[in-house]
């Protein structure tokens, strides 16, 4: 089976992931008030209540939802449109998630109006997505699969035979690593005071030792080509036993039980921080904003309807480790 270099980890391996397109359309009136339409299209899979970096559902969107069924009529896509009108940019949510969730991708958005005594104005448009930590998780992508997977799986060739089982091995050791890492920063929320080096490496251990036990090669071996159902189950255990595997070795290795439940809590929310990354990487995005006036300035972006629409056009690759920043600006007289 075909597996994507920018997605492999068991999880992957058991169940597989689709992708979101997002299309976001901006419409400045003279004034500064923005009227925003988000459109989303993807497998109906990208839309599960509990995806980590929420879509829109509700106030101040108005939203709507429907199935796109495939020509070929293999499958369908969902489409959720989401609109709302603001009065100034800074009253546009920086994202769709709860009030603290860290999760959710952040972005902020500002305009500035200045108006000459000739009577001309400008609009200063800015967008700027917040970044995505990565470059840990390209570092231990490196250090769990072999070159010979890495390069497969940059040609998308399938992993057959030796190959796959290599595959397999590399993804468990990614996956433990990722857990004692998740363990490590859980630990550090909360309870920093004691959260030293050799605490945080003994914690690390045990949680990967735990998983290693759990899940060997032959049993993952066994499962990838199960019905669709069981591997929905077999990621709901793993996530599990993850968990509770980086709670109980935190609280083991600082020597209180009382703080296992705290660990959990922190652990899952540093997991579904590093689970909305992941699903962004082969997310596609078109930010299209349109000005009262032509633009005459921008970083990169395509004009449309006569110069009035800056057309940006980016990846969720793009978002790693750096603020991604989208500038235009428009002017027109009295």
């Amino acid at each position: 089976m075909p597996i994507r270099p920018d997605r492999v980890l068991l999880l992957t391996l058991l169940a597989a992931s689709g992708c979101l397109e997002r299309r976001e359309d901006l419409r400045i009136d003279a004034a500064g008030s923005i009227e925003v339409i988000h459109r989303f299209k993807g497998d109906p899979g990208e839309f599960a209540p509990g995806r980590p970096d929420r879509l829109p559902g509700g106030a101040p969107w108005v939203v709507t939802d429907e199935d796109l069924p495939h020509p070929d009529g293999s499958g369908s896509d969902h489409v959720r449109e989401a609109r709302a009108s603001f009065p100034t940019a800074a009253a546009i949510p920086m994202n769709f998630g709860l009030a603290g969730d860290p999760a959710p991708l952040a972005m902020h958005t500002s305009l500035e109006i200045e108006r000459s005594d000739r009577g001309e104005t400008r609009w200063i448009f800015e967008r700027r997505y917040e970044a995505r930590a990565y470059a840990l998780r390209d570092r231990i992508f490196r250090r769990t699969f072999s070159g010979n997977v890495r390069k497969a799986l940059d040609r998308g060739e399938p992993l057959e035979g030796e190959l796959r089982a290599e595959a397999i091995r590399g993804a468990l050791a990614f996956e433990r690593e990722k857990v004692g890492e998740l363990a490590e920063r859980a630990l550090a929320a909360v309870v920093p005071g004691r959260a030293t080096a050799a605490v945080r490496l003994a914690a690390r251990r045990d949680a990967e030792r735990a998983l290693e036990e759990a899940w060997s090669p032959e049993t993952v071996e066994g499962l990838i080509d199960r019905p669709a159902e069981e591997k929905i189950a077999l990621e709901e255990r793993f996530r599990r036993e993850a968990l509770e595997a980086a709670a109980s070795a935190g609280a083991r290795a600082v020597g209180d039980a009382s703080i296992e439940s705290k660990l959990a809590e922190a652990f899952e929310r540093e997991r579904r921080v590093w689970d909305a990354t992941e699903g962004l990487q082969d997310e596609t995005f078109v930010l299209r904003v349109t000005f009262p006036a032509p633009v005459v300035l921008s970083d990169g972006a395509t004009l449309e309807d006569g110069g009035r629409t800056a057309v940006f056009r980016f990846g969720g690759e793009d978002l790693r480790d750096d603020d991604l920043v989208l500038r235009a600006v428009a002017q027109g007289g009295p």
